[in-house]
C-alpha cells in the first residue's frame, strides 16, 4: 500500500524555462498571461486496486 502526498512550491516557477520553444515569443510579447500559478494533474497511472 501506497500514500501519495503533491505539495506544490510556494515559489513561482521561471515559466519561459519551461515552455516549448515555439510558445516562447507569445510568452515575450505576453508575459502577464503566464503570471497565474495553477497546477493541473493531467493523468494518473494506478497499477493495482484503489483502497481506502
Amino acid at each position: 500500500m501506497h500514500t501519495v502526498n503533491l505539495e506544490l512550491s510556494p515559489d513561482q516557477p521561471d515559466k519561459r524555462k519551461i515552455l516549448f520553444d515555439h510558445n516562447k515569443p507569445d510568452f515575450d510579447k505576453n508575459p502577464a498571461k503566464y503570471d497565474d500559478i495553477a497546477w493541473y494533474a493531467g493523468a494518473l497511472m494506478l497499477m493495482g486496486d484503489v483502497v481506502e
